[in-house]
């Protein structure tokens, strides 16, 4: 796992529906494999995405408490006005940053990308207000 660097993502000119992931369906007996992935039997790559909008005071809890759990904590910054980014970077977060806020949906998108292209097996989605409780990560 590489150092935490900061990726910048202009999409204000993008087309819609560029992007487009597909999920197979499981049949019943895949679902034994996909749970042992997810609770550790297999060899398995996670991460965490964190998409957030000026959020410089949880963020940095959120990410340390994350890469417990995690190959790879990354936050993408939605165009934030504040720290957000430094904060997330100093904390150990590989850093994508919007120039602009383009919201929620573009974020997750954004996120759904790198980690398909990064070849991550496990993605999990934390808001970074703490809403969601990173150690529920694991269940």
């Amino acid at each position: 796992m590489s150092g935490p660097h900061t990726v910048h993502i202009d999409r204000t000119k993008r087309i819609a529906g560029a992007t487009t992931l597909s999920i197979s369906e499981l049949n019943p007996m895949d679902m034994t494999e996909l749970d042992a992935t997810f609770h550790g039997a297999a060899s398995s790559t996670v991460m965490v995405g964190i998409p957030c909008y000026n959020e410089e005071v949880a963020i940095g809890s959120l990410v340390l408490r994350a890469s417990q759990y995690a190959d790879q904590v990354v936050v993408l910054d939605d165009g934030s006005t504040d720290k957000t980014a430094e904060v997330a970077r100093f904390a150990g977060a590989r850093v994508l940053v919007h120039k602009v806020n383009m919201g929620k949906g573009a974020a997750l998108r954004d996120l759904f990308e790198y980690a398909t292209e990064a070849g991550f097996d496990i993605l999990v989605i934390i808001d970074g207000d703490g809403q969601h409780n990173p150690d529920d990560i694991p269940k």
